[in-house]
């Protein structure tokens, strides 16, 4: 059987709390140890290896405050990854306005 590559952007949602983000990102089909999460200040990356169908994941976003990239909390149920994302603490109760 023949697999073929293809990059996908995730559907990805974003709530905000008092002191952290929440992120649901819809990766079907990827495994755990596949998912790579990277933060940079305001940044989130998601990507993914290939999946056993060839799928492969990206998609980068703008989080509306820097985080803790130390203090990430993941899980992966069902093809959804939730990731829970701490302020950073020079940022504790910043919030990013729009001009």
């Amino acid at each position: 059987m023949l697999l073929v590559d293809r990059m996908a952007e995730p559907h990805v949602e974003v709530f905000e709390e008092e002191q952290a983000l929440v992120v649901l990102a819809e990766l079907p089909g990827a495994r755990e140890e596949d998912i790579d999460v990277q933060v940079n200040g305001d940044v989130l990356t998601l990507s993914t290896g290939p999946t056993p169908d060839g799928r492969r994941y990206y998609r980068e976003l703008l989080l509306p405050f820097p985080v803790s990239p130390d203090n990430v909390q993941r899980a992966l149920h069902n093809g959804v990854l939730e990731l829970e994302l701490c302020r950073a603490p020079s940022h504790a109760g910043a919030v990013r306005t729009q001009p």
